[in-house]
């Protein structure tokens, strides 16, 4: 009886091509808080909260929130906040993964298992 360990095929590349969108102009925000904004109806309703870069690396959610502001969306009912959490790492993104040169590169190695 033979005890090895299944290999598996390695996993697909794919390249990711999305742009990080320029922040700068969201940093103010209208609340008090750096990169958060929000709006209210004049009629009643629920207050929904988005939330994007939460550790600064996240482009996809920093470009929907980018793009919903642009847009002037604003409610019909009730509250309205979009929130950039963590400027400060996106504006310095190190932490993999991260884009460089304008586009996201998915190069990352997991950080070796300490002996015990």
């Amino acid at each position: 009886m033979e005890t090895g360990t299944a290999t598996q095929p390695p996993l697909p590349r794919f390249d990711v091509k999305l742009r990080p969108p320029d922040l700068a102009r969201r940093t103010a925000g209208n609340t008090g808080i750096p990169g958060f904004h929000s709006f209210t109806a004049d009629a009643a309703g629920p207050h929904v909260l988005l939330l994007a870069v939460v550790h600064g690396n996240e482009i996809a959610g920093a470009i929907a929130l980018d793009r919903l502001l642009a847009a002037g969306l604003r409610p019909q009912r009730g509250r309205l906040s979009l929130g950039f959490v963590n400027l400060a790492a996106y504006a310095g993104c190190g932490t993999p993964p991260c884009w460089m040169g304008g586009a996201v590169r998915w190069n990352w190695t997991a950080p070796a298992k300490s002996a015990r």
